[in-house]
Order: structure tokens, then C-alpha cells, then sequence
């Protein structure tokens, strides 16, 4: 975890200081919509071809209950929370439409409750961490309005603990969870 800590230092030290030398610097806030039920905070700065990029309170709810028929109920919930941050590389199309691509390291955790109607609850936390390829579009509207579009496929490790069971697993995916939309200010 030290390691981990001193290479992101230093990651930030490096892209603070190559992007700091540039005099067009520019800086974005956004909202970012992943699916209907996640969302988060953005930050950038950089300039107009390079930007670092960090994803704050990425959360994610949800509930269900669902009636077996049989007179038992089954009850869930889940909520995350995640966080992320990349470097991204901007390619400009025309004035007002660019492309983006770069790499992105994201972490997150999530709890999940379930139960049924006469059972004990079940309980699952998860730990996940992983690296991704952005690919987006982005559109500037009135030179200070945008609106993006990406995808971010890459490998992921999770960890589960349900009680005393444990397991990880490590894919590669391009899912919903992976594609989203970020409507930001830029200043």
C-alpha cells in the first residue's frame, strides 16, 4: 500500500509539474453519469492537449425486493463508492468536437445486504481495483460548456467477503459500469 501511495505521489508530482509549464492552462468540473444509478464528481487540469483527471464519489445505490411466489420475499440493497484518477491525451477534430484517450487507475468498494422473508441476512463487502483505456468524444458548447462521452474497458481485481467466504477475481470487461457521460464547466 506504501508503494502504491509514493508512485501515485509521485504520478501527480510529475503531471503537476509538465502540466504547470504550459501558460493555456485550463481547468474542468463536471458531473459524471456512469448508468442511471452511479454517479460522480470530476476534476480536471491541464491544457488544451493534456489533462490529469480525477473521479471523486463515484456512488452507486440501489434496492430491490422481489416476490418468490411462495409467500417469501427476497430483499436487497447495495451501496458504493469509488474513486478514480487518470491522464488523459486530447486530439482536437474540429473547433468544437475533440478526441480523448489515455489510462486511468480506479478503485472502489461496495457492501451488499440480502435477505429473505423467514432466513438470516446475507452480507457481502467488495474491494475492487483496476486500470483502464479511456476513449471519448467531447463536445464544446458557447467555448466553456462540454459534454464527453467515453468508454473506460480494462482489467479489474475484486475481492469479496461474504461471512467467512473470501474470493477474488480478476476480468476484463467493457460492462455498463465502464461507459459514461460527464457534463462539465470548464474555466
Amino acid at each position: 500500500m506504501k508503494k502504491i501511495t509514493a508512485l501515485l505521489t509521485l504520478a501527480i508530482c510529475l503531471v503537476n509539474s509538465a502540466i504547470s509549464q504550459d501558460n493555456n492552462k485550463s481547468k474542468e468540473v463536471g458531473l459524471y453519469f456512469a448508468n442511471l444509478n452511479a454517479f460522480g464528481l470530476r476534476y480536471k487540469v491541464g491544457n488544451e492537449k493534456v489533462m490529469f483527471r480525477i473521479t471523486g464519489i463515484s456512488l452507486s445505490a440501489g434496492s430491490s425486493a422481489t416476490d418468490n411466489g411462495n409467500g417469501t420475499t427476497q430483499n436487497s440493497t447495495n451501496a458504493g463508492i469509488g474513486f478514480n484518477i487518470g491522464l488523459e491525451r486530447h486530439v482536437k477534430i474540429k473547433d468544437q468536437f475533440g478526441l480523448y484517450f489515455g489510462g486511468e487507475l480506479s478503485s472502489s468498494y461496495t457492501n451488499s445486504t440480502s435477505s429473505s422473508t423467514g432466513s438470516s441476512k446475507s452480507k457481502t463487502n467488495t474491494l475492487g481495483a483496476g486500470l483502464g483505456f479511456i476513449l471519448g468524444f467531447d463536445y464544446t458548447f458557447k467555448s466553456n460548456i462540454i459534454i464527453s462521452a467515453e468508454i473506460v474497458p480494462g482489467p479489474s481485481y475484486n475481492y469479496n467477503k461474504n461471512g467467512s467466504a473470501k474470493t477474488g477475481n480478476l476480468s476484463f470487461a467493457i460492462n455498463n459500469n465502464s461507459a459514461g457521460v460527464t457534463l462539465g464547466y470548464r474555466f
